[in-house]
């Protein structure tokens, strides 16, 4: 039976961070979410994951990339907004942390009682080791929403135009 997967991007824009789950099977840091239910809408299950798993209530805006599909299986990611509750642990996140990319890219994180105190842990994205799975692909996606577009028609390639949109290229984003 095919599984449908959603996951939710908690965003800081202020701070430029992304909240990651621990998970308590030890598999590493995903973006806090999980299976959809029979019969549930895919925001119905993401509002009810991330409140099961990290105590937030949150409401679902809107769908971030394509779905991420390997099988008769996907991935889906929504970026959230956080309206009421209380940051705690789970039976299936240990632990929480607001990360920054740059955390992502050097893979740690310092955890302590106190910003700039504490320890430096590995940050394993949950994912095949050695390279980009779905759920790097999609916290990457979520920090691309902190980008800035470069706004021009001389960023698309000429057999293109006339044309208005956003792109997305690499680590650039284009608003034409």
């Amino acid at each position: 039976m095919a599984t449908r997967g959603v996951f939710g991007l908690l965003l800081n824009k202020e701070r430029g961070t992304v909240l990651l789950s621990e998970r308590a099977d030890g598999k590493g840091w995903e973006l806090p979410g999980g299976g959809r239910k029979t019969g549930e809408t895919d925001q119905h299950a993401l509002a009810r994951e991330i409140l099961e798993e990290t105590g937030l209530e949150v409401d679902v805006l809107e769908q971030i990339g394509e779905p991420l599909t390997f099988g008769e299986d996907a991935a889906v990611c929504y970026a959230c907004q956080t309206i009421g509750g209380k940051l705690t642990s789970s039976k299936d996140a240990i632990r929480h942390h607001a990360c920054t990319l740059d955390d992502v890219k050097a893979g740690r994180i310092r955890v302590g009682l106190s910003e700039g105190t504490g320890q430096w842990i590995p940050l394993k994205i949950l994912g095949p080791e050695g390279r980009t799975g779905r759920m790097a692909r999609m916290i990457l996606d979520g920090f691309s929403l902190f980008a800035e577009p470069e706004i021009g028609p001389n960023q698309v390639i000429e057999e293109f135009l006339p044309v208005e949109g956003v792109f997305v290229s690499h680590d650039r984003c284009f608003l034409v």
